[in-house]
């Protein structure tokens, strides 16, 4: 009786705590623009661009999405976003000689200056100069350097060779626009890696389907009765559970010490930082295992799977996902769209666009590919699932762990419903193979994956 009051009050803690976390979600989601995001804009015109080099194409065809979103975007009731909208607007319509420059341009300048932030004050005036032209030489090196204070992503180079054309400078032009064709061609690149893995889920599921194998038996046993819950050790349970809360506790406090620091100016900084705060959470996790479950003999699921068949399982479990997770998705992003939610993606996203730097990024894959998964499915799958499994239902306990791992997460909206799929996919995985191992393959290629398509939508 006393391990299940035990369990209970550190049930109702983890849940308190888990609800905080995604109240600062959906915080950061009210405060956030609605209007179409930078990846969708910028992948539409790098598709615009490639289409219009591509000799035989009706550039047409391939402009017309961007245009109908960069007008959508720039009728939105939220100023930052027209903002955003109106300056690429301005930019692509400069870029492809079409008239609607200048009214983008008086649009923008009509909006309050603090609605435009980090761009200046003159902003409309700066891009009037670049992109309506012509530019005298004596301009360059000033407008060059006014430029590099309105950032605006991939539109970037083609505002760069907008400037080039109207300085005279025709070969620079050319190569700005060659680079702007060649960021396009990764995204296509992308969307073919996308196409794989979408036709290999389907695949992996006919295997699936149609094997002879035990898959489905196996998840039925499991989820009726997880070996862990035949630990003889009574308090196994809150044990597990104990080292839940101390994660969660510490996840909650990470932001008010690193506030207490000095804020990150760069991106470099930034990641710096994060690589710190999941060292520092590993390291928690780690001692508040030992101290809670190593201890008591009881075991975390790191072995008991070889190294081969972890990434067997774990690739294959990957690929699974694809196909239910795009039926799932397609109509709720309709649906999302109709009726105005939130749709934000990891935070992550503006840190990617925002800095080019090699190193940076091989820091975000470290994080994102290997800190994470570990981290994450030594607490999530770990500890939570195999607590729960433990001291109240092994049914419950994948289901449960996948709704906790998802309102954690920075996404929100539609972002949240793909977590809790992959969230669930994870547990199940954890549950037929009775370890960690495949599960946290699994979770690295995921968010290698996501990360390497988000890059190629943002590079430049």
């Amino acid at each position: 009786m006393k391990s299940k009051g035990v369990s209970h009050a550190l049930t109702a803690l983890i849940v308190l705590l888990a609800a905080l976390s995604a109240f600062t979600q959906i915080r950061r989601a009210a405060s956030a623009p609605k209007g179409r995001s930078t990846v969708e804009l910028t992948m539409l015109a790098k598709l615009a661009v490639v289409g219009a080099s591509v000799p035989g194409t009706i550039a047409d065809a391939y402009e017309a999405p961007l245009v109908e979103a960069l007008d959508k975007a720039a009728a939105s009731e939220n100023q930052t976003d027209q903002a955003r909208a109106l300056r690429r607007k301005a930019i692509w319509c400069a870029y492809r000689r079409q008239m609607c420059t200048q009214s983008a341009l008086t649009s923008l300048g009509q909006l309050p200056p603090e609605v435009r932030v980090p761009a200046p004050a003159d902003e409309a005036d700066v891009l009037r100069e670049v992109l309506l032209g012509p530019v005298l030489q004596d301009r360059r090196a000033h407008l060059e350097q006014r430029l590099t204070e309105i950032r605006v992503g991939y539109f970037d180079v083609l505002l760069k060779a907008v400037l080039l054309r109207n300085l005279g400078d025709e070969s620079g032009a050319r190569a700005a626009e060659e680079r702007a064709i060649q960021a396009g061609w990764v995204v296509l690149g992308a969307l073919f890696l996308f196409g794989f893995l979408l036709l290999s889920g389907a695949l992996a599921w006919l295997i699936t389907l149609f094997s002879p194998g035990k898959i489905f038996q196996t998840l039925r046993t499991g989820l009726r009765a997880d070996p862990s819950s035949k630990v003889p050790e009574p308090t196994a349970g809150s044990r597990y559970l104990a080292v839940v809360a101390v994660f969660f506790a510490a996840s909650l406090a990470l932001p008010f010490v690193v506030s207490g620091l000095k804020s990150p100016s760069s991106p470099q900084s930034t990641v710096l930082v994060t690589l710190v705060a999941e060292l520092f959470l590993l390291a928690v996790v780690g001692c508040a295992h030992y101290a809670f479950c190593t201890r008591a003999n009881l075991p975390l699921g790191l072995t008991g799977v070889p190294l081969r068949r972890s990434i067997k399982v774990g690739v294959f479990s990957y690929l699974l996902v694809w196909p239910p997770l795009l039926i799932v998705m397609m109509p709720l992003s309709a649906l999302f769209e109709r009726l105005g939610l939130p749709s934000h993606t990891h935070p992550l996203i503006d840190n990617l666009q925002s800095d080019n730097h090699f190193l940076t990024f091989v820091l975000w894959a470290v994080i994102a590919a290997v800190m994470a998964p570990i981290v994450e499915e030594v607490v999530f799958r770990g500890a939570l699932q195999t607590g729960i499994a433990t001291a109240y239902s092994a049914k419950l306990a994948p289901f449960a762990t996948a709704f906790l791992f998802a309102i954690v997460h920075p996404q929100v909206g539609l972002g949240l419903v793909g977590v809790f799929f992959l969230g669930i996919m994870l547990s199940l995985v954890k549950v037929h193979e009775k370890a960690l191992g495949p599960s946290m393959v699994m979770h690295a290629l995921n968010n290698l994956v996501a990360l390497l398509m988000a890059k190629a939508l943002l590079l430049n």
